[in-house]
């Protein structure tokens, strides 16, 4: 999902992170976040700096689905000054995920639904909000659903892909989709069609990614195990 927002959003500073092929989403938001992290490395923050690291997690999760100061404040158990200071904070280095938030917002507010997907057209229809609570919770919405809508549907197009691979390869009684969970596709295959069942598995997750992902690749990593490995 932070790949989605990083597509969505077009913020430069998330995008580089992956373009440097960084994995430690969280202590790169805290060297953004506090200036004295800045010059390390991410391994360095992850070890020596792990309560900073810990409220840039919290805020990275809040603040993408439309958390605030306050969210922050009540999720890490500090006050709502620093709440608001690390909310601040986080926005000042991600200036166009600030703008991304806002137009999207507006937007949704403007048009009276919340365009979920804009490839599939999928729409989120609410009625004109009467009081501030019912804005509020719109505008968090506006955020959340976009980001887990594309998500939820290259997790469904997945399996569509493989399906149809595994037909055109009359392999129906050697490979079995079994079960999707949240990202995750289960496969059930006969052991000399494991290897062929993970990569072709990876390709079609990637393929669907690649509808929606269009500057940040979203990859996909298959395991071999006897269990079911979640």
């Amino acid at each position: 999902e932070q790949i989605i927002l990083a597509n969505k959003s077009e913020d430069p500073e998330l995008q580089k992170f992956y373009t440097d092929g960084h994995s430690d989403m969280h202590s790169f938001i805290a060297s953004k976040i506090y200036p004295e992290l800045s010059d390390l490395s991410l391994e360095e923050i992850k070890k020596n700096h792990k309560d900073k690291r810990q409220i840039a997690k919290a805020a990275g999760f809040a603040i993408n689905y439309g958390g605030t100061g306050y969210t922050i404040a009540k999720n890490l158990g500090i006050s709502e000054k620093e709440g608001d200071a690390v909310y601040d904070a986080y926005f000042l280095a991600f200036p166009n995920l600030k703008k991304y938030f806002d137009r999207v917002q507006r937007i949704s507010l403007n048009q009276g639904y919340i365009l979920i997907d804009p490839i599939t057209r999928r729409k989120n229809w609410f009625r004109k909000p009467e009081n501030n609570r019912e804005r509020a919770a719109i505008e968090r919405n506006a955020l959340n659903y976009p980001i887990q809508g594309e998500a939820g549907g290259i997790t469904k197009l997945a399996p569509i892909y493989y399906r149809k691979w595994i037909m055109d390869n009359n392999l129906e009684e050697h490979i079995l989709i079994t079960n999707l969970v949240h990202d995750e596709i289960n496969i059930e295959a006969k052991e000399a069609y494991a290897e062929l069942a993970a990569t072709n598995l990876e390709k079609c997750m990637q393929k669907a990614a690649d509808v929606w992902c269009k500057t940040i690749k979203l990859s996909a990593d298959a395991a071999i195990v006897d269990y079911w490995s979640h």
